[in-house]
């Protein structure tokens, strides 16, 4: 399984342009304002992620983005 933290950041993104929706899902915003989902085939993977954005504050929003 990749690192964690090189897996989430290693391609430029910081936590801020991180967000959890509120049913679990991790998305992120590009440069550009755009939003995504964070799409993650590896369960173990996707669990870490998850833990990893929690513990460092990453804020859970609203399906209408609230």
């Amino acid at each position: 399984m990749p690192d964690v933290d090189t897996f989430l950041f290693g391609n430029g993104l910081t936590v801020s342009d991180y967000f959890i929706s509120s049913d679990g899902l991790i998305g992120f915003t590009d440069a550009n304002g755009r939003e995504f989902d964070l799409l993650i085939d590896h369960s173990g993977l996707a669990d870490a992620a998850l833990y990893r954005l929690k513990a460092l504050g990453v804020a859970h929003v609203s399906p209408n983005g609230s």
